[in-house]
């Protein structure tokens, strides 16, 4: 199946780069992900549960980066299996951060996700739907902590402090001010 979307940013495509290939964040990002370990320059291993028709599966992946284009592509596989080897994935992944003008950013995301066993013969019908809403709520999840959290570190002190006060308390969720980045992974 094919997954595509895209979502835009209010940051700079270096900052959003800067901020999209940092394992630590899309640990926090990434919906059911419960951790990554960085294993090679280009390697990453990611546990993640996904809820889908009633089956709940945690995923054992392995993500390697196959092609990096500073700052606007990353290419990626992404490969693993379910604890009990009931289901497998297979992801081919392409990103790409297009600049609309110099503060605002379009992340494009297109996957050609293949799934077997459990998950793929008893919830086919509904993966995609599940696929879709992960995907937007990774994008909520990492707009919402470039443009609230990573702000002040991007912009002249000033004007950071003066955005800050602007911001609502509630436009950062509790979840993103207490995550803290999994153990063994480079920030």
């Amino acid at each position: 199946m094919r997954i595509e979307g895209n979502f835009d940013i209010a940051a700079s495509r270096d900052v959003v780069y800067r901020h999209i290939t940092d394992p630590g964040l899309m640990a926090r990002c990434v919906p059911g992900c419960e951790s990554i370990e960085q294993v090679s320059p280009t390697g990453y291993r990611a546990r993640v549960t996904i809820s889908v028709g009633g089956i709940k599966a945690r995923f054992n992946l392995v993500v390697e980066v196959t092609r990096e284009q500073p700052p606007g592509l990353v290419l990626s596989q992404t490969r693993g299996e379910e604890g009990s080897r009931a289901s497998v994935l297979a992801a081919d992944n392409e990103l790409t951060l297009v600049e609309i003008d110099p503060a605002t950013t379009r992340v494009s995301y297109a996957s050609e996700i293949s799934v077997t066993g459990r998950l793929g013969k008893f919830a086919l019908g509904v993966m995609k739907k599940k696929v879709v809403a992960m995907g937007q709520e990774f994008a909520g999840r990492l707009r919402e902590f470039i443009q609230t959290q990573a702000l002040p570190l991007t912009l002249p002190p000033l004007r950071a402090a003066a955005l800050q006060a602007e911001a609502p308390a509630e436009a950062i969720s509790p979840a993103a001010q207490t995550a803290t980045p999994p153990g063994g992974v480079r920030s």
